[in-house]
């Protein structure tokens, strides 16, 4: 979700009704997740939540730069099968 959203702010990608499908998606499941935390079916630490929501930003921070990067190599087609 975090990745569709800042790459629709940071890149001025398109958000598409299967992107915003997608982020709906693990919304939900994020929810679903709260709920069981909250009726007590799981132990939560504040600063491991905040540690996850840290890598969390990191990773969508290294998925945007790589395909920044990489743009530039998109008109070769890179495959592990080709000679």
């Amino acid at each position: 979700m975090l990745t569709i959203l800042f790459a629709a702010v940071v890149l001025n990608e398109p958000l598409t009704r299967t992107k915003l499908l997608l982020a709906s998606i693990s919304v939900v499941g994020i929810v679903l997740l709260m709920l069981n935390n909250a009726e007590g079916g799981g132990q939560s630490s504040l600063t491991g939540d905040l540690l996850v929501l840290l890598g969390t930003l990191f990773a969508v921070c290294y998925v945007l730069v790589s395909k920044n990067r990489l743009a530039p190599f998109n008109h070769c087609h890179w495959s592990p099968l080709s000679n």
